[in-house]
C-alpha cells in the first residue's frame, strides 16, 4: 500500500472512531442518566419519550456506519446522523442554549467522517486517475 493510501486509512480510521465515540457518549448518557438526559431534552423543547427511539436509533446508526455489506444501510445512517446533529443545533439555537459548540463540534466531526469515508471507500474507476 502507498503513502496515500495508508494515510487516507488512518485519516479514515480517526474519523470513524470520532464519529463512534460521539454517539456511544450520547448513548451512555441516555442510559446511565435517563433523568439527566430527560431535563436536557425539557430545555430544548423536546418530549420525554423521545429518549429510547433516540438512542436506538443512535445505536442502529453506529451499526450501519461499521457495517461494510451494504453502502445504502451506511448511507441512511449517515443521513440519520447529519438530521440528528442538525435538529440538535437548530433546538440549541431556538433555545440560545450555550451547548450550541458542541453540535457544531459534532457536525464538523461528522462533515469529517462522511468525508473520509467517501474518499476511503471510493472504488478506483477504470480510466479515472487515482488521487
Amino acid at each position: 500500500m502507498e503513502a496515500r493510501g495508508r494515510n487516507t486509512r488512518v485519516l479514515y480510521i480517526i474519523a470513524i472512531g470520532l464519529l463512534i465515540v460521539l454517539f456511544s457518549v450520547s448513548i451512555w448518557l441516555s442510559v446511565s442518566d435517563p433523568q439527566g438526559t430527560i431535563d436536557e431534552y425539557h430545555k430544548l423543547s423536546f418530549p420525554d419519550w423521545l429518549l429510547i427511539p433516540q438512542a436506538s436509533a443512535k445505536l442502529l446508526g453506529l451499526i450501519g456506519v461499521v457495517q461494510r455489506r451494504s453502502r445504502t444501510i451506511k448511507d441512511f445512517a449517515y443521513a440519520g446522523f447529519l438530521y440528528n446533529l442538525l435538529l440538535a443545533f437548530g433546538a440549541h439555537v431556538a433555545t440560545r442554549d450555550p451547548q450550541v459548540l458542541l453540535a457544531l463540534f459534532g457536525l464538523a466531526i461528522w462533515v469529517f467522517a462522511f468525508a473520509m469515508d467517501r474518499l476511503y471507500q471510493r472504488k478506483p474507476q477504470p480510466g479515472v486517475a487515482a488521487l
